[in-house]
This record gives C-alpha cells, structure tokens and sequence, in this order.
C-alpha cells in the first residue's frame, strides 16, 4: 500500500492481496499458497498492522473501491474478512457508497458466509 501521485480521489481504489487458495492452479501468475490456510489469521493481523501504518498517508485520498483478490480471499473465515474491512474502513477514507467486491471460489462460499 503506497500513496500514488496519479490517484484521483474520485477514482481511488484499495487492492488486498489474499494469497490463500484451495489449489493452486498450474496458469495463475499471482503470489499464491495452497495449505497454509493456519497463517490466515496472522496474515490478516499483518494486513491491519500494515493499514494502521500507512492509512495516515492516505488521508487526502477517497477511495470508491475495496477489492479482496489474489489468491482465494473467500479460503478466510467471514469473521476474518469482515474484520479486515472494518479495520480499511477505520484507517482509510472510504466512501459510503464504495464497491466492496471479493474473488471467491463456489466451494469457498454458502449462503451464511455470504450474509456475513
């Protein structure tokens, strides 16, 4: 996360890599993991560390999206993602009518952890 000069703040987006997946699939080019699902939760800890260390720096900007990608972000328990949003949303501008959106596999979700 590092401030961009060429940012809009109409235009503005957060991007939170996940490296977690269930596979790893032989075409993907992104820093991902399959089986160390047990360093999700430090790894989250990590990531709020991290937007309580740089959100400062982003106090001038706005930001209209918040994507969860990489790997599997949905490979998280909710409460984790929940929390993780919470603590964007705590450090960083984020408008209240901004597009959350998150990579998911169909196996990795249900209908409770979507309500969640």
């Amino acid at each position: 996360m590092m401030p961009s000069e060429s940012a809009s703040p109409s235009t503005a987006g957060l991007y939170v890599h996940v490296p977690f997946c269930l596979t790893r699939c032989g075409y993907c080019d992104f820093n991902t993991y399959e089986g160390l699902d047990h360093l999700s939760g430090r790894y989250v800890a990590a990531l709020c560390v991290e937007a309580e260390l740089v959100g400062g720096d982003w106090q001038e900007e706005s930001f209209v999206s918040v994507f969860f990608g990489g790997g599997t972000p949905t490979t998280l328990p909710a409460t984790e993602l929940v929390k993780l949003l919470h603590e964007l949303q705590d450090r960083f501008v984020i408008s209240t009518e901004a597009e959350v959106t998150s990579e998911a596999n169909p196996d990795t979700v249900d209908e409770p952890y979507l309500a969640a």
